[in-house]
């Protein structure tokens, strides 16, 4: 039995939210690999006889500009996939079930068990729905009620992971 039913329209501001969430899930592992960068390149200059403090300083900028620039092409990549699909302007239907979901948009509709994703999360204004660690549905939340912010809630404490 359907429990609710949600008409969603995305926009722009919808999902840089969603890449700045993701980016946010990313920091731990962003963080372990610029200490390896920053390790590697300082024993590269090192083995090159290049002065320690030089080395350091010069591995920090170097990995400071690799950050940064990963960002700002994770942010264009996001915006680029939002201006090229047209779906994305579209309405999408979710029809909520207890166990499932059932999502339609102009052009296909699909069955998802809540069980078979990889993550559900929310924040303040997001119910996040992880296909994969980086792939998401994102819900707004201002399109919800407060008995419907309630399901998602639950739904996080039994599907999301810890």
């Amino acid at each position: 039995m359907e429990l609710f039913a949600i008409t969603v329209e995305i926009k722009k501001e919808d999902i840089s939210a969603l890449c700045e969430y993701i980016l946010k899930r990313r920091k731990v592992r962003s963080v372990i690999l610029y200490i390896f960068l920053i390790t590697l390149f300082i024993l590269i200059f090192r083995i090159s006889h290049i002065d320690l403090y030089l080395s350091i300083g010069m591995s920090l900028a170097l990995v400071a500009i690799f950050g940064s620039t990963m960002t700002r092409l994770t942010r264009s990549r996001y915006s680029s996939q939002f201006n090229s699909n047209k779906n994305f302007r579209e309405p999408i239907i979710y029809h909520i079930y207890e166990d499932h979901y059932r999502v339609k948009t102009a052009t296909s509709e699909s069955e998802v068990d809540w069980a078979s994703r990889y993550d559900i999360r929310q924040d303040n204004d997001y119910i996040y729905i992880f296909h994969l660690r980086e792939l998401a549905s994102l819900i707004p939340k201002r399109y919800l009620d407060a008995e419907q912010v309630s399901f998602f809630e639950k739904l996080i404490l039994k599907y999301g992971k810890k």
